[in-house]
C-alpha cells in the first residue's frame, strides 16, 4: 500500500508512506519542495512503487 500526503503550510512537504498486507503503512521519505504542485501522481507495476510525478501549474 501506499500513500502520499501533501502538507506543510504551503503545500510544500511531500510525504510518502509505505506499508503491506501485513504491516502498518510506515513513512518512508519525505520531500522538501521549493512550490507546492498542483497534482501528485504515482505510477505503479504490479505490487511496486515505479515514480511519483509531482505537476506543476507552470
Amino acid at each position: 500500500s501506499f500513500l502520499v500526503i501533501l502538507c506543510g503550510e504551503n503545500g510544500e512537504k511531500v510525504e510518502l508512506f509505505v506499508g503491506t498486507y501485513g504491516t502498518a503503512l510506515g513513512l518512508s521519505r519525505t520531500f522538501i519542495l521549493a512550490h507546492s504542485p498542483r497534482l501528485l501522481e504515482l505510477q505503479l507495476q504490479g505490487d511496486g512503487l515505479v515514480e511519483v510525478f509531482l505537476v506543476w501549474a507552470e
